[in-house]
């Protein structure tokens, strides 16, 4: 995923991601590397690591990409990313 989107972002091309939100039953979509200076993987973000982060110029995290594959994030991750 981190190569994917940091081929998008040198080409100035988007990655539009859509979901159905679990809170608002809506569903949305957004370029995931609209506003994005870099990506990182494993980038410390208060207590958790996302598997990508998404940085702006200043290295604010716009947003984190978590793939699952047997267990969802922990209560503590889905804190800090809903506070960051």
């Amino acid at each position: 995923m981190h190569s994917v989107l940091q081929a998008r972002l040198s080409e100035q091309v988007a990655y539009v991601a859509t979901w159905t939100c679990d809170v608002c039953r809506r569903e949305h979509t957004l370029d995931l590397v609209s506003g994005v200076a870099r990506v990182e993987t494993e980038h410390q973000l208060g207590a958790v690591r996302p598997d990508v982060a998404l940085l702006d110029a200043e290295g604010k995290v716009l947003r984190v990409v978590e793939i699952v594959v047997t267990h969802e994030p922990d209560e503590v991750a889905w804190d800090t990313y809903s506070a960051n």
